[in-house]
């Protein structure tokens, strides 16, 4: 997949001034960093804030990760651990 245009929805205020002012004292500066990296590539990248109720199965997948794993995972489809904690609004 070769993707030129990229809209990134974030749902943390604070998440997307660091990435996009950055911050020195954040404890997650690399992470930060290598965003950043990424952004640089050929393609353009947008971020737009939206809220979390909006963002709801992001929010699940990332409760879902062990917070100490920062290795990249891709899904296809959602996983099926997902619905166990969705309810339709």
């Amino acid at each position: 997949m070769h993707f030129r245009k990229v809209v990134v929805e974030v749902d943390s205020l604070e998440a997307l001034r660091f990435i996009s002012k950055g911050s020195k004292d954040h404890d997650s500066l690399g992470l930060v960093l290598h965003i950043r990296e990424l952004c640089e590539r050929q393609w353009s990248v947008s971020f737009q804030h939206i809220h979390r109720e909006g963002n709801r199965a992001a929010d699940r997948l990332a409760k879902l990760t062990n917070c100490e794993m920062l290795d990249t995972r891709v899904y296809y489809a959602p996983p099926p651990r997902l619905f166990l904690f969705y309810r339709p609004i």
